[in-house]
C-alpha cells in the first residue's frame, strides 16, 4: 500500500476572525465586571520632637492618650491625667475609652486634635481600635459622631 500525501498550500493562513470576535466581547465584559481593590485611608500625622514655630497660647485642652497593653491613659500634655482605664491584658476596654473621650468632647466642643502616644510592644489592631474609639462615638441611635478626628501618632520609647 503506498502512503497517499495530502497536498496543501504551503502558505495558508489561519482564519481567527471568530476567536478575534470571541476577544471583542469578552475582554470589555471583563473589566466592566472586574472588582478592584478599593482602600480606605485615615489621615493620621507622625510627628517628631519638633519646636513648634508658633508662639500663641495653647489651647485649653491638648488631649493625649497614651495606649499601652494593659491600660489607656487620656491625659491633658502635661497639665494632669484626666482618665485612666485598667484592663486584662487581652481585654481592652475601648467603649470606656470612647465614653470617657465622649464627655471630654462636651466639655470642649472646639478641640479636634488628640496625640496617640503608643507604647513598642503594642499590636497594630489595638491601636487601630484605639484610634477609632478616639475619631468616633457611635450614638444610641446608631449614627456616627466625630470626637478628635484630627489624630496624631507617636511612640513611647522604653515604656513597657
Amino acid at each position: 500500500m503506498a502512503r497517499r500525501k495530502s497536498k496543501l498550500p504551503e502558505n495558508q493562513e489561519m482564519d481567527i476572525t471568530s476567536f478575534m470576535n470571541l476577544m471583542v466581547i469578552l475582554i470589555p465584559f471583563l473589566l466592566l465586571n472586574a472588582v478592584f481593590t478599593q482602600l480606605n485611608v485615615v489621615g493620621v500625622e507622625r510627628t517628631g520632637n519638633r519646636a513648634s514655630a508658633s508662639n500663641a497660647a495653647p489651647p485649653a485642652l491638648q488631649l493625649d492618650v497614651y495606649v499601652y497593653n494593659d491600660r489607656f491613659v487620656v491625659d491633658n500634655r502635661g497639665r494632669g491625667t484626666i482618665a485612666t482605664i485598667n484592663f486584662a491584658v487581652d481585654t481592652p476596654d475601648y467603649k470606656q475609652l470612647n465614653e470617657a473621650l465622649h464627655q471630654l468632647k462636651i466639655q470642649h466642643p472646639t478641640v479636634n486634635s488628640a496625640m496617640l502616644r503608643v507604647a513598642e510592644n503594642v499590636s497594630y489592631q489595638h491601636l487601630i481600635r484605639a484610634m477609632d474609639a478616639t475619631r468616633i462615638v457611635i450614638t444610641p441611635k446608631q449614627n456616627t459622631a466625630a470626637l478628635f478626628s484630627d489624630l496624631q501618632v507617636a511612640s513611647l520609647a522604653g515604656t513597657s
